[in-house]
């Protein structure tokens, strides 16, 4: 993480909708069931509520501080359990903590209820009872694919492992480690001490290998990856000291982009020659052949959310995009390591006058055609970089000449165009095959608009693609 990140200035991601917070308190033992309601001036309970100023369902310190400030009770967020939009009264939101203080005491207008209390109150909304119930079912269930820091008593032990492991490089000043994010995907936490700070980041176990890639990347890449302090693999943990900078999307200099894209290339055409042993590390092969082959299974379980004409249209395309495939595996460009997330917001540079750009975040990294990464990096260059005439050709061009020795010009802005689709259609696959699947049943609701706005892309792309092909 990045010092950047850190900044005390809220973040509104819909500044227009109100936003209120109801907390899903349970008492400290996980083996009984309460909750922590509040007696309301008309004799009803209702969940702790708050607005807060930060918007980011995943962001989580500040619910943690609330509840501290508010209340004198240390917590940490397990997950956001239920998201509620109301034309009139705006965005409710309601989080499922854990209750870290076995002594804690509720206030005079709180107190501890079981689901069979809750028969017999008066609770201030029928959307308040349904979530607090459907809390219930979920504290008394064990679903196989929930994650660690889905868990009661997980954020103790981590904290204490992070704590171990400081105290170990005899680092000093520590304070207690601090939750900053937590979602179906990772959980990330930051430990300060009198000298430097550093982070830990969780991830489900599909994605176990990224603390290994990114551990590999730092030793070979050290100034253009984050320095990796230790990991644990079976537990999917990543520990990094914190590094600065500003991300690349507030910085407008074009030539400061070209440097970064130019260096992610080098890094690719680098890796070219170690992707075997990567995919020996745990890095998912996802080539284009098994891209084509899989694209027929995504036809035939096509999002909901997609409109009809928006489903014709890619049953209509499915063989052109079969064949744009093939066309271009004969293009002969080598497979290497894909960031799988490559945008600007995932490319950190250096406060010196150097400009380093440090790549982090590789948790859908793949084994696949590099160029996938230029599509998406690219896609929203125009809005970054609105002053700049042909800012997404110039840097388009300076990625592609890094890769200049593998193929005539004209065959590399053929696959690159190839590849403004098919990036797309990677995506939604990954999503669709590999990662909701894998992610508890209960918590897929994060992430089941991913394939349907990946697949958008591919329509929009494709129309594209097929207008420049008519000129």
């Amino acid at each position: 993480m990045t010092s950047a990140d850190q900044s005390n200035q809220p973040i509104y991601h819909d500044a227009e909708t109100p936003f209120r917070y109801y907390l899903l308190i349970p008492n400290y033992d996980p083996s009984s069931f309460f909750v922590l309601l509040e007696k309301t001036d008309d004799d009803s309970w209702r969940l702790p509520m708050y607005q807060p100023i930060e918007h980011h369902f995943a962001v989580v310190g500040h619910i943690n501080e609330h509840v501290a400030e508010a209340m004198r009770l240390h917590v940490a967020t397990l997950r956001c359990f239920r998201t509620d939009k109301h034309e009139e009264k705006g965005e409710r939101r309601f989080y499922a903590l854990d209750n870290l203080m076995p002594e804690w005491e509720p206030p005079e207008n709180m107190q501890w209820f079981t689901e069979v209390d809750l028969l017999e109150l008066t609770i201030e909304t029928q959307l308040q009872r349904d979530v607090i119930m459907g809390w219930f079912d979920w504290r008394h269930s064990d679903h196989s694919q929930r994650v660690a820091w889905n868990r009661p008593s997980w954020y103790i032990n981590t904290a204490n492992w992070m704590l171990d492991i400081a105290d170990r490089m005899a680092m000093t000043g520590l304070q207690a480690p601090e939750q900053i994010r937590t979602w179906a995907r990772s959980t990330t936490m930051r430990l300060d001490s009198n000298s430097e700070s550093m982070y830990l980041k969780a991830v489900p176990s599909i994605f176990n290998y990224e603390p290994v890639v990114t551990r590999v990347l730092s030793i070979r890449y050290p100034q253009n990856t984050p320095a990796v302090v230790g990991v644990h693999v079976d537990n999917g943990w990543m520990l990094t000291w914190e590094w600065s900078g500003r991300r690349l999307t507030q910085i407008d200099d074009i030539t400061i982009w070209e440097k970064a894209i130019r260096r992610y290339a080098k890094i690719q055409r680098d890796l070219v020659k170690s992707s075997q042993s990567l995919v020996a590390l745990g890095v998912p092969d996802r080539n284009v052949d098994y891209l084509a082959s899989q694209i027929q299974r995504l036809i035939n379980d096509l999002p909901d959310t997609l409109s009809d004409n928006e489903g014709k249209q890619l049953k209509r395309i499915a063989p052109t995009l079969r064949g744009m495939c093939y066309e271009l595996v004969d293009l002969n460009l080598p497979l290497t390591l894909t960031h799988g997330d490559f945008w600007a917001g995932n490319v950190v540079i250096s406060d010196d006058e150097k400009h380093i750009p440090i790549f982090f975040d590789w948790s859908d990294a793949s084994i696949s055609h590099p160029f996938f990464d230029a599509v998406t990096f690219l896609e929203d260059v125009a809005d970054n970089l609105p002053h700049v005439e042909n800012a997404h050709d110039i840097l388009l061009d300076a990625y592609l000449e890094e890769w200049a020795s593998f193929n005539m010009r004209q065959n590399l802005r053929h696959a690159y165009a190839l590849a403004s689709v098919l990036a797309y259609l990677h995506q939604a696959l990954f999503y669709y095959v590999h990662i909701l699947p894998s992610i508890e049943t209960a918590v897929r609701w994060e992430l089941t608009s991913m394939p349907a706005r990946q697949l958008q892309k591919v329509i929009r792309a494709m129309d594209a693609f097929q207008k420049r092909k008519t000129r």
